[in-house]
């Protein structure tokens, strides 16, 4: 008896389209609890498909002709391939950060991609990116040079200046794991 491959029905839903639906959902519940956290904070959340929309208040920020900024609105991108694939996160209106995108309002996020990471973390991150107290600095990160060499130039000044109380979280904040030193090879 020989196997024979036989295509799901159409009206079937492949497994990995009901994983990312679930996913979905589930960041959505996770951004709307966060909401409710902090109600004056996170405002104006709306879905659409794969994207979630949502007003970000009182986070102080550099404009990029250099006044300080206090609103934000942002949207979430979910790739097709998530959670395999990162989220994306843009700025309406891109700020001064050498991880923001000065047309797209793109934010480099993320150092190395992780299934595990939420919507959750990227906002405390965001907010961090945001006050420049997290930025970095490797060159594939950097998407405004200016705003590194001003970083590094007056980044202490700039940072009273922009200093915020983070977000309630759900969840402890996430520590990043211990780098362990690479086993040398001995041949």
């Amino acid at each position: 008896m020989s196997s024979v491959y036989r295509p799901l029905p159409a009206t079937a839903e492949p497994p990995a389209a009901s994983l990312w639906a679930t996913r979905l959902a589930g960041e959505w519940r996770l951004l709307a609890a966060l909401a409710e956290l902090n109600p004056e904070r996170m405002t104006g959340l709306r879905q659409e498909d794969n994207t979630f929309h949502l007003t970000l208040r009182d986070v102080p920020a550099l404009t990029r002709s250099g006044g300080i900024e206090r609103t934000h609105a942002l949207r979430i991108e979910f790739p097709e391939y998530f959670p395999a694939m990162p989220m994306e996160l843009y700025l309406d209106r891109p700020m001064q950060h050498p991880n923001i995108h000065p047309d797209t309002g793109f934010m480099c996020l993320w150092d190395r991609h992780r299934a595990t990471h939420t919507c959750e973390v990227a906002l405390h991150k965001a907010v961090a990116i945001l006050t420049w107290t997290l930025h970095n600095s490797a060159q594939v990160h950097v998407m405004q040079p200016a705003a590194l060499a001003s970083m590094k130039e007056k980044g202490d000044s700039v940072r009273a200046q922009l200093a915020c109380t983070p977000l309630t979280g759900l969840t402890p904040p996430v520590m990043s794991p211990v780098t362990m030193p690479r086993r040398r090879r001995l041949s």
